[in-house]
């Protein structure tokens, strides 16, 4: 079956999907115009958010639907320009009424070129079928198996809907993915294959930084926030693209006047927090220059080196203050109920 064609011809109008400038997904209905052996084209205005998030992610997933048949892809593209362009309006003439004459200069052409997902097909609804869906892609989808570790006990041919699994092997062109026989295993003979592990992660990227005199003195901050409140050290976040080091600089500048010299790394302070990895960049520096005030974050002052573990501290604020003194490295912080709990490396 030619799902590229069925997709682009049959269906032409899918559902896709990318990640909008605030991190969440949005969808957009788009048509798919051309498709040979490179791959699936679209096109859009070069002026349209759509635009902007394909040429930063260079990724989106679609979803098609005709009556009780759909495909889903997931995948890689790529802007070729007005390359195609002329092909797709003498192939989708519509075109020619949104974009007339030389106004079509506006669009830029996509490729999905490397891709995969799934054809699946309910309607006879007792004998689904399913098929994976490969763009020059070697990933084959995921499925259900049963291992070498089955004790041949049934339960999973009994339990399952689409009565799919016969003598211990599971028909993937009929399973619906639903997960029973894997519940029911009592031995946990069946594995879900084809999924990888995420290997990318949000991460919020921030830093912090101990000012010490020569003096024994610590500047601190109070700081003023109804998620974090309590006595801290300047910081706060790392741009995007931003060094590390010049975004510490900043932070410190706006938050105290001071422009800190040298600033030295000396751990990470981090946790989870909806699913977002929070790291903090934990500084020291005892070079600086300007005059001393106050920002909206909180007041900010000179105490004493030896009284600051004394202070009514921010949530943490005692493990960046072992990290700083070089007894451990790293934190990570993790809830325990009500409380909190730093584990340090």
């Amino acid at each position: 079956m030619d799902y590229s064609k069925l997709l682009v011809e049959d269906i032409h109008s899918v559902t896709m999907a990318t990640i909008n400038n605030e991190g969440k997904p949005i969808t957009r209905i788009i048509d798919l115009m051309l498709y040979d052996e490179e791959g699936i084209y679209f096109l859009t205005a070069r002026g349209k958010s759509f635009y902007k998030e394909l040429m930063d992610q260079e990724y989106i997933s679609l979803t098609g639907l005709k009556g009780k048949v759909s495909f889903s892809l997931s995948g890689k593209v790529k802007n070729i320009g007005s390359h195609k362009l002329d092909e797709i309006f003498l192939k989708n003439t519509y075109m020619q009424s949104i974009y007339p004459e030389d106004t079509r200069k506006a669009l830029d052409v996509f490729c999905l070129y490397e891709a995969s997902g799934e054809y699946f097909d309910i309607s006879d609804p007792a004998h689904i079928k399913r098929a994976p869906i490969t763009i020059n892609s070697k990933e084959h989808g995921t499925y259900y198996t049963i291992t070498d570790r089955c004790i041949h006990c049934g339960k999973c041919e009994t339990i399952c809907p689409q009565r799919c699994i016969h003598n211990e092997v599971i028909d993937v062109s009929q399973c619906l993915h639903c997960g029973a026989c894997l519940e029911i295993c009592p031995v946990q003979a069946i594995e879900f294959k084809g999924v990888k592990k995420r290997r990318k992660e949000d991460v919020c990227l921030m830093n912090m930084c101990m000012i010490e005199d020569d003096k024994g003195h610590v500047l601190v901050q109070n700081k003023i926030n109804d998620s974090y409140t309590g006595i801290t050290f300047p910081g706060g976040h790392v741009e995007k693209e931003e060094i590390f080091k010049d975004a510490m600089i900043r932070e410190v500048n706006e938050e105290t006047g001071l422009t800190i010299k040298n600033p030295y790394l000396c751990g990470l302070y981090h946790w989870y927090k909806h699913s977002i990895h929070n790291i903090i960049l934990v500084y020291k520096a005892s070079e600086y220059e300007g005059f001393l005030h106050s920002s909206d974050e909180g007041d900010v002052y000179w105490i004493d080196k030896e009284d600051f573990l004394n202070q009514p501290l921010a949530t943490g604020m005692e493990y960046v203050w072992d990290i700083v003194h070089k007894q451990h490295q790293e934190c990570i912080m993790s809830n325990m109920g009500e409380h909190k709990r730093g584990d340090l490396f």
